[in-house]
C-alpha cells in the first residue's frame, strides 16, 4: 500500500463517491475494457450493472471509491492523461454500516473502523521507513481508533527516538559540540524512560510536541547529534538509585527556579534555582587599515557587493561613496566586465565597437554582458516565449534585437522589471553596474565561503567549515563586516567570542573580507556564543 486517506473523526460518513468512465453493451466487453484500465492506474477499477438498459448499455466501468468530490474531480486529471476523456462524478449514499466512526482509504480500498480497532502500517523491508505529512519516520505506525477519536502512534527504538528528539530540541547547526549533545541526550532518555505510559489513556506513551519532547523524525536527524546518541547508548541519570524528573528548557531569563515553585510535588535536590548565564571568555580583535563609509544606490545599500568585487580585483579600489553615484565610462564599464569574465574563465572578446560611445548606457549593459559571458544559448533555450511576452509587457522603448536579451536578464533575477529599470537609452552609474554585474557573478557560483569563527592567533584566524579546520592570514586592508540581523557595518575592528557564523572571501589562503553573523540580542546580555550556553 502507498497512501492511506483519513475521513472523520467520529464522524458519520453518508455518501462517497466514484468516477463512471465508459459503459458497454456486453458484460464482457465491460470486464475487457475494466482489466485494460487496471493495469494503467492503481485506483480500484470495477463494473456495475445499472438495471436500465440505456443506449450505450447498460454495464458501467466504475472507478473509486472517494471520500470527497474534490478527490474525484481531482483524479479526473490523472484518467485524462491516459486518454479518458468522457467522465461523470457519481454520488453514492451510504447505509450500510453507518455508526462505524472511521473511515479510511486503503489502497484503493474502501473501508470503516470501530471503536478499539487498530490497523498497522510496517514498512516493506527492513531499509524503508513510513511519511506522515511530509515528514519521515523510522519504526511502525499504529492507527488507533479509540473511543475519544482517532490517534496515529509511532512505534519505535528508544535510541532511534533521541536520534530525533535531540537535533529537535538541540540544534546541532547552532550548537555544534560532541559533548553538549551527550549531555542533551542524557537527558531526553531519561525524560523518555521515566515518562513511560505517561499518556496511556491516550494511547500512547509520549507526544512529539515540547509537552513533552520535540520530535521531529528522521528530517531532524544529524551526523554529530547522531553520534551523540550512539556514545551515550543506555545512560540515564539517577538520583538515589530511581531516574531523575530530567527537566530541562530552552530558556531560563537569566536564572532558574525551584521546581516546587514551578511544578507540582516536593522540593528535589538536583531541581535547585541556579543562575544561568553564559561563561566569560577571552574576546578577540580583528583590525584593518580600512574604513568604509556605506553606500547606496537608489535606496539600496550596496557595500558588501562593492567590498566584494574590490576584494577579487573585478573593481578598482575606490570607497568614496559619490565615486558610484557618478556616471560609469564606456571603456570603464568594458574593463570591469572583462574583469569578471575572466575571473569565471571567460574568454569572449565584444565584436562591437564601443569606444566612439560618450556614456555607458543599459541597452549595452544587457548586450555587452550577454556577448562577454556567452549567455545567447541561454536567452535561446531558457526563456520561454510565453515568459518573454509577459515580462516585455511594460517594456517601453527598447530595440527589438535587446529586449529579448533584457527579458532573459530580467526572468534571472540579475535586472529588476521594465518598470523599475527604466528607458534603455538610460546612462547607468557606478554602482548600478556593480549591482547588476555581481548578480551576474552569483548566477554562476557562492564567491564567498561560509564558516564558524573559532579563534585567532596573531595575524591569522582559526575557522571551521563542513566540519573542516582552516588556518587562514588576514590581510592588512581586509574588508570587516558586521551583520547584526541583516543590517551591515563597515567597520575597522570587529570584536568576537568565538562561534558566530562568518562569510569570507580569500585569496591564495588570505582572507580579504570577512563578515561576523552575530547572533540575536539573549535575554541575559548583549552578546552571545553558541559555544558558551
Amino acid at each position: 500500500i502507498d497512501e492511506v486517506f483519513i475521513k472523520g473523526f467520529k464522524e458519520k460518513l453518508k455518501e462517497k463517491y466514484t468516477i463512471q468512465v465508459a459503459r458497454a453493451k456486453k458484460k464482457e466487453e465491460a470486464e475487457i475494457i475494466a482489466q485494460d484500465l487496471k493495469m494503467k492506474i492503481e485506483q480500484k477499477v470495477y463494473v456495475r450493472q445499472s438495471a436500465e438498459d440505456g443506449f450505450f448499455g447498460r454495464f458501467k466501468i466504475i472507478v473509486g471509491d472517494f471520500i470527497t468530490r474534490e478527490n474525484a474531480l481531482n483524479y479526473i486529471g490523472k484518467l485524462r492523461e491516459h486518454g479518458i476523456e468522457d467522465t461523470w462524478i457519481l454520488r453514492e449514499e451510504i447505509t450500510n454500516e453507518e455508526f462505524k466512526p472511521l473511515w479510511i482509504m486503503v489502497g484503493d480500498e474502501f473501508k470503516s473502523l470501530s471503536d478499539n480497532t487498530e490497523l498497522y502500517f510496517i514498512p516493506s523491508n527492513p531499509q524503508s521507513y513510513l511519511s506522515y505529512k511530509g515528514r519521515d519516520y523510522r519504526g511502525i505506525f499504529t492507527l488507533k481508533a479509540l473511543s475519544s477519536g482517532i490517534v496515529l502512534v509511532n512505534t519505535i527504538y528508544i535510541e532511534d527516538y533521541l536520534k530525533a528528539v535531540v537535533p529537535s530540541e538541540l540544534s546541532p547547526y547552532d550548537f555544534p559540540e560532541l559533548e553538549a549533545l551527550k549531555a542533551q541526550a542524557i537527558a531526553a532518555r531519561t525524560y523518555a524512560v521515566r515518562n513511560m505510559d505517561s499518556n496511556a489513556d491516550l494511547g500512547y506513551d509520549l507526544g512529539d510536541t515540547p509537552k513533552s519532547q520535540f520530535y521531529l523524525g528522521m528530517n531532524a536527524e544529524h551526523p554529530i547529534s547522531n553520534q551523540a546518541v550512539r556514545e551515550t547508548k543506555g545512560e540515564v541519570a539517577v538520583y538515589r538509585g530511581k531516574l531523575i524528573n530530567a527537566l530541562y528548557t530552552s530558556t531560563c531569563g537569566g536564572r532558574t527556579e525551584d521546581v516546587e515553585n514551578i511544578f507540582s510535588g516536593p522540593a528535589l535536590p538536583y531541581l535547585r534555582s541556579t543562575s544561568c548565564v553564559y561563561e566569560k571568555q577571552r574576546e578577540w580583535q580583528i583590525e584593518s587599515n580600512k574604513s568604509f563609509a556605506p553606500i547606496y544606490v537608489k535606496g539600496e545599500n550596496i557595500s558588501p557587493e562593492v567590498a566584494s568585487l574590490i576584494s577579487l580585483g573585478v573593481i578598482p579600489p575606490k570607497m568614496r561613496p559619490d565615486f558610484f553615484n557618478e556616471l560609469i565610462s564606456v571603456s570603464e564599464a568594458e574593463s570591469w566586465l572583462r574583469s569578471a569574465s575572466a575571473l569565471l574563465g571567460k574568454k569572449h572578446n565584444l565584436n562591437k565597437n564601443t569606444s566612439k560611445k560618450s556614456s555607458f548606457t543599459l541597452e549595452m549593459f544587457v548586450d555587452m554582458v550577454i556577448e562577454m559571458f556567452a549567455w545567447q544559448d541561454r536567452v535561446s533555450n531558457l526563456l520561454l516565449e510565453s515568459e518573454k511576452d509577459f515580462i516585455l509587457k511594460n517594456k517601453g522603448e527598447w530595440a527589438e534585437k535587446t529586449e529579448g536579451n533584457a527579458a532573459y536578464l530580467i526572468q534571472s533575477g540579475i535586472l529588476p522589471s521594465f518598470a523599475k529599470i527604466g528607458s534603455s537609452h538610460r546612462a547607468l552609474t557606478r554602482g548600478e553596474v556593480v549591482l547588476y554585474l555581481w548578480k551576474v557573478m552569483q548566477s554562476y557560483k557562492s564567491f564567498t565561503k561560509e564558516g564558524i569563527f573559532k579563534a585567532k592567533h596573531e595575524d591569522k584566524i582559526e575557522l571551521e567549515m563542513e566540519e573542516e579546520k582552516l588556518q587562514l592570514a588576514l590581510s592588512p586592508d581586509i574588508f570587516l563586516i558586521r551583520n547584526y540581523n541583516g543590517i551591515y557595518s563597515f567597520v575597522s575592528q570587529l570584536e568576537v567570542l568565538g562561534g558566530e557564523k562568518v562569510k569570507w572571501i580569500e585569496t591564495e589562503g588570505e582572507v580579504l573580507l570577512i563578515e561576523i553573523i552575530y547572533p540575536p540580542y539573549s535575554n541575559i546580555l548583549d552578546r552571545s556564543s553558541t559555544y558558551h550556553n
